[in-house]
């Protein structure tokens, strides 16, 4: 037996469709790798914002342990009171918790870092230090900084920018190619009215052995040891309880939102 569909509207459309949502995962994934790039980079500049504060904050508790030194010699020398002594005690162990604290809020802005790049959490490094001037920034490339001094240049580098972020944009073209699937699924909805589906079918049967005096006999009527069938055959579904109206009507819907 032999059947094989030659055209079906379910069918073709089910792998149209799926072509269009294939497509929309993979913007998907481009937008989530985009995110990881975004947020790697945030993640990266809350590190040296945290080492900086790090940083200013042990210059301060040095700062500070100078002067309790200062206090200590003035004490002993009898200009000073312990008062001023006492005082700088407080200042010094208030600023080394300052310290301390800030030690671990760098370490977990270091952690979150490794996280996003799946590196192992404890793992530390050394960050780089940037600034604006950085060739590997766009800030550092003079034409940049050319196109933001003048105001006509600014306007239509923006309308560039802006219109390239559209054209580029992973999100929008995820949600074009939704709108191309649902599009699809309406055409469905709309041929399944009149469109059939249509199909070719054959069979062959051999007969190795009849017993039975004219069972037969191809000289008696015409039959051969072999019978085969061939036929085309068109199916369309008249009434389906409503179904395909509703199913236009969902897909027309799930369209307009989209």
């Amino acid at each position: 037996n032999l059947s094989q569909i030659i055209y079906s509207e379910n069918e073709w459309a089910g792998y149209t469709i799926e072509k269009y949502q294939q497509s929309g995962r993979e913007y998907d994934r481009d937008s989530v790798r985009l995110d990881i790039v975004y947020n790697a980079s945030i993640a990266y500049l809350n590190v040296l914002r945290q080492k900086t504060i790090e940083l200013l904050q042990k210059e301060n508790l040095q700062l500070t342990q100078a002067n309790l030194k200062r206090a200590n010699i003035r004490l002993n020398t009898g200009v000073a009171g312990p008062d001023e002594v006492y005082r700088w005690q407080t200042k010094f162990a208030n600023d080394r918790q300052i310290v301390l604290r800030e030690q671990s809020s760098t370490l977990d802005v270091m952690q979150n870092l490794n996280r996003i790049l799946n590196r192992p959490l404890l793992e530390e490094f050394v960050a780089e230090e940037m600034d604006l001037s950085d060739p590997l920034l766009i800030t550092g490339n003079q034409l940049f900084y050319k196109l933001f001094k003048n105001p006509r240049y600014f306007k239509g580098f923006q309308k560039f920018t802006i219109q390239e972020g559209l054209e580029s944009s992973p999100e929008l073209k995820a949600i074009d190619a939704d709108i191309a699937s649902q599009e699809r699924l309406v055409l469905k909805s709309k041929r399944d009215y009149w469109l059939p589906t249509v199909s070719i079918q054959g069979d062959v049967e051999q007969y190795l052995s009849t017993s039975g005096k004219g069972q037969r006999d191809e000289d008696l009527n015409g039959l051969d040891d072999t019978d085969w069938t061939v036929g085309v055959y068109a199916t369309l579904p008249l009434f389906e309880g409503g179904r395909k109206s509703a199913t236009m009507s969902k897909a027309k819907i799930e369209l307009n939102r989209l």
